[in-house]
């Protein structure tokens, strides 16, 4: 009797460990978390044994779903588990068992909530919101954004500022100097300001919209305003490119629409009295005449050298061109702006007299120098500058 006794136990837990996992469904979940003798007891419920021998272990069907149907009902964890006086420590979420790809959500102790996304190598980036249900949907995000090739960790690290530093920098360096000159202005002036704190990968199309606006506020032309959006675009297309953002938000934004006006040419007594003011002055004179008669643009004009003038048959070659650059001073370079622009002008016999009034005029401030003087040794040399 007492051996039988000492054996029904563990015969009973084991018989109804089978018995379990013959089941399927939400049962078999209910009953596994259950103490074992618990669970052997409410699986033999119904059945009765007699003395001196071990109760029967396979009740009917009905008695076991009865006892399932009957348990508590499973509710999540309201609160998470209780770690006191541990500041600056995390507890996990209580929420049950997740599904593949959602990652450990864990409460903070401030009352936000912590999912942290893996980068590779051992590395981790955490996310945080103040819902469970949040940062799960920005972990979602950020999981696409690493199956669209975003790094997530070299993402988070770039300013719009900094970007378009290297950008200016790396990139644009090897453009014309001009070029690069120009676009630096228009990052330092209009984009920096107002945009280059925010973090790359958070940049939105709201932001480049208000950013438009504030300049326009500012009284910035639609002509700038429409430059400033297109180098944006540009430097963003390479950050996309890289795989530093998922996609330029500034190709979305509509470049702000620029009413070119016809200008029509100066009237005549306009002219009559800009050539009037600048007489007296033989260079001036000769640089109103040479854009005004021959429609040679201010760098063509100032790279003109005297063996690009032939005095005689009344004609100019544009070959160079000389523009002052911030910092570096004056930069010349050969060839026009364009191949279109190499050309031969022939211009009006006045255009030609002001140049041999400014020949007669270097060589008179050349001998009147002497040795203090700063320009070529013959200012009229075929490789002496005009202007």
């Amino acid at each position: 009797m007492t051996l039988v006794r000492l054996l029904e136990g563990p015969v009973r837990v084991r018989r109804a460990n089978e018995r379990v996992n013959s089941l399927g469904g939400p049962r078999r979940q209910a009953l596994q978390e259950m103490p074992a003798n618990k669970r052997a007891t409410c699986l033999n419920e119904g059945g009765s044994g007699a003395a001196g021998t071990a109760p029967s272990l396979a009740p009917q069907d009905v008695s076991e779903v009865e006892c399932v149907d009957n348990l508590p009902e499973k509710r999540p964890m309201s609160g998470v588990e209780s770690q006191p006086n541990q500041p600056g420590r995390t507890r996990r979420a209580g929420r049950g068992r997740r599904r593949n790809g959602e990652g450990t959500v864990r409460a903070r102790l401030n009352g936000t909530y912590e999912v942290r996304v893996p980068l590779g190598g051992g590395r981790y980036k955490s996310l945080y919101g103040k819902t469970e249900r949040e940062v799960l949907a920005k972990l979602r995000t950020a999981q696409r954004q690493q199956e669209q090739g975003l790094d997530l960790g070299k993402a988070s690290k770039w300013t719009v500022g900094a970007w378009l530093d290297h950008w200016l920098a790396q990139i644009i360096s090897q453009r014309e100097p001009t070029t690069r000159a120009s676009y630096a202005t228009i990052v330092r002036l209009h984009i920096e300001p107002k945009l280059g704190k925010v973090l790359l990968a958070k940049l939105s199309v709201e932001h480049i919209e208000r950013w438009l606006s504030d300049l326009a506020t500012q009284g910035v032309g639609a002509s700038t305003r429409r430059d400033a959006l297109t180098r944006l675009r540009t430097a963003l297309k390479l950050a996309e490119r890289r795989g530093h953002i998922i996609r330029n938000v500034a190709s979305l934004v509509e470049l702000p629409p620029v009413h070119r006006r016809q200008r029509p040419a100066p009237e005549p007594d306009r002219v009559r009295r800009l050539l009037e003011a600048a007489h007296d002055d033989p260079r001036l004179h000769a640089f109103v005449l040479v854009g005004v008669g021959a429609g040679l643009r201010r760098a063509e004009a100032m790279g003109l050298q005297w063996g690009d003038v032939d005095l005689e048959a009344g004609r100019i070659s544009v070959r160079r061109r000389v523009n002052r650059i911030t910092g570096r001073g004056l930069l010349v370079r050969p060839g026009a702006k364009s191949r279109a622009g190499e050309r031969t002008v022939y211009v009006a016999p006045m255009v030609m007299d002001a140049f041999r009034r400014l020949s007669s005029t270097l060589q008179a401030e050349r001998h009147a120098a002497g040795g203090a003087w700063c320009g070529a040794d013959d200012p009229a040399a075929p490789d002496a500058f005009v202007l």
